[in-house]
């Protein structure tokens, strides 16, 4: 049952009696339409541009690198057929999941375990709202202020891979949608962090020990609420809504095995006019440095290959994430911005790279780095310094422009983050599914993450277990 209501557009068309006269006019008007078309098409193509890309030249995803179909994975499909569900049952559990605040990273993760929690009880989802970020003031994180799915991800594509995938788990719009389907609720709304269901006293910090648990813990739960009177005065036999609070870094990933915890991030996508302002970065500095795109695939169909597989580029640019460092108070820290410069640019160096593209908040500190960069005979670039002001990058917030550096990054030739930020640990943990090798040893070692694409920089063993718990 899918119940995410679409509202119909009805149009009305009177068929008059055929004409020869009308058949060829009209006839006549769609040739020339396409003749211009054509003629507009072949006086756009620049003859002088230095980038090859004509497997793009008759294809609409030169407007769109990142996008791919709906995802359809037989690893999610396993784990919800074997779920048992209330649908029709005599206790029926709605969540909701208003409570993701943080960076990208956090707010990902965060949403993607609200929708496991779902599946694991069998119950319903109201459609994910984010707390969005202050551009006033970023270090405000529970601002208060929610904006739907659609402020930072592909809502049509979420909703169309979960139908896709796990086509038992119900969605709902709103709160409004639930009780016109299901009637009142059973008791006042109740909220609930996930892990306060665990038994245990202090929860690993690779996750919940015993997530196949958690349903009956829940119902358990359930089962001790008052529910003789109900929001509207009086008993009622409808669902139980259950507010999710913030559930970062405690599910394990890989309790339902390797498949479902590489597959499972694919449900969310990033919204369109991000992917294609990354893709018109990608485009501008392919052209400016004369490097060459290959074209993405038609997505991931049922299969366990990452869609964004072939967006990563050889010997293109080195993508960095550098974040503002700071102290154990919380203190500006100009030695650990230096040591992060220092690193990336002998990783750089190492690579055979010659073009470093940053995302930071930091201009200052961006600014520092190519001075830095300019000795070695390496460029530096943003997004800012690739997009015109025709292209509206500031349409978004501070917050929605993430997700551009999160793609220009996710195609690097090779990448560097540091240990602290979940913004780097999401780009390098989803980069290492596309490698098709042995995947063994990537935490091991002098850095917290080291494979082939990406690189780390942090104290092994200082920080939270990214790696075990976080949706690639």
């Amino acid at each position: 049952l899918f119940l995410i209501k679409q509202k119909n557009m009805g149009v009305l068309v009177r068929y008059p009696k055929r004409r020869p006269g009308r058949f060829f006019a009209t006839a006549g008007a769609i040739i020339l339409f396409i003749t211009w078309a054509l003629r507009v098409r072949f006086e756009q193509v620049d003859p002088n541009m230095q980038v090859q890309v004509t497997t793009w030249r008759s294809s609409p995803r030169i407007e769109d690198y990142f996008d791919h179909p709906s995802f359809d994975s037989e690893a999610i499909r396993s784990v919800c057929e074997d779920q048992k569900w209330d649908a029709n049952t005599d206790t029926e559990v709605v969540f909701t999941c208003d409570n993701s605040v943080g960076e990208l990273g956090e707010i990902r993760n965060s949403i993607l375990n609200c929708v496991r929690y779902t599946i694991l009880a069998g119950g319903s989802l109201v459609m994910p709202r984010i707390v969005v970020l202050k551009n006033s003031d970023r270090t405000v994180r529970r601002t208060g202020e929610r904006k739907g799915l659609e402020y930072m991800f592909d809502i049509n594509h979420f909703i169309e891979s979960l139908h896709l995938s796990c086509p038992q788990l119900r969605l709902y719009n709103d709160i409004e949608e639930v009780y016109e389907t299901l009637g009142p609720s059973r008791t006042w709304v109740l909220g609930l962090f996930p892990e306060s269901l665990i038994e245990e006293e202090k929860i690993p910090s690779t996750g919940i020990q015993h997530p196949d648990r958690w349903r009956s813990q829940l119902y358990d739960w359930l089962g001790q609420i008052d529910t003789d009177v109900s929001p509207i005065g009086r008993h009622s036999q409808g669902p139980f809504i259950v507010d999710l609070g913030r559930s970062y870094l405690t599910f394990p990933i890989y309790s339902d095995g390797e498949p479902f915890a590489t597959a499972f991030g694919n449900i969310l996508k990033f919204r369109p006019d991000a992917r294609k302002l990354a893709t018109i970065i990608l485009l501008r500095m392919a052209k400016k440095f004369g490097f060459e795109l290959i074209e993405s695939r038609d997505g991931a169909g049922p299969s366990n290959t990452d869609p964004y597989a072939s967006t990563t580029l050889e010997q293109a640019y080195f993508g960095v994430h550098l974040p503002v460092q700071k102290d154990s108070q919380g203190m500006l820290d100009p030695s650990g911005n230096n040591k992060q410069t220092t690193a990336y640019l002998e990783q750089a160096v190492g690579a055979n790279l010659s073009i470093i593209y940053v995302a930071s908040g930091d201009a200052k500190q961006v600014e520092a780095f190519k001075k830095k960069a300019m000795l070695k005979g390496i460029a530096i670039v943003t997004k800012h310094d690739l997009l015109e002001d025709d292209d509206q990058l500031e349409n978004l917030d501070w917050d929605q422009q993430a997700l551009v550096d999160f793609l220009v990054l996710l195609s690097a030739s090779q990448f560097g983050g540091v240990a602290p930020s979940s913004f780097s640990w999401n780009v390098a943990l989803k980069r290492h599914l596309f490698i098709g090798k042995s995947k063994e040893k990537h935490l091991d070692g002098a850095l917290v993450f080291n494979d082939e694409l990406s690189q780390i920089y942090g104290e092994p063993r200082s920080y939270p277990e990214f790696a075990a718990c976080l949706w690639p």
